[in-house]
């Protein structure tokens, strides 16, 4: 799987997995996103809710216990075992799991573009 970026006219880098993962990117974009937080400076991108994530799951152990990672408006993502499952709130899709290593080579890819356009 590699990650596809795009960057709306806001600065907002959104993040595309292509079809075979379209529940997990789906709530990557709703639970995690590159938008600034409100009450931040407001500028886009940002890597505020992306390094959030990471650093819940680094901090979420590796039992096989269900841990939230964050939620989204309609989205939640758990770390399940070794897996991170994307979950919809309001049965929008079915349940997706990913494996850890790979959720988190795709957050650090996002991170590295928000990085690169912050400092261009």
């Amino acid at each position: 799987m590699i990650p596809r970026f795009t960057t709306r006219p806001d600065g907002v880098i959104d993040l595309d997995l292509g079809p075979e993962w379209k529940s997990m990117t789906e709530a990557l974009l709703d639970a995690v996103t590159s938008r600034a937080p409100r009450g931040s400076d407001g500028r886009n991108p940002s890597t505020y809710w992306v390094d959030r994530c990471l650093s819940t799951l680094a901090a979420s152990g590796d039992d096989a216990d269900e841990v939230m990672l964050v939620n989204g408006n309609i989205t939640e993502l758990w770390r399940v075992g070794d897996q991170v499952v994307a979950r919809s709130v309001v049965n929008h899709f079915d349940d997706q799991a990913m494996p850890r290593r790979d959720f988190e080579a795709v957050l650090e890819a996002w991170r590295e573009q928000v990085e690169g356009a912050l400092g261009a």
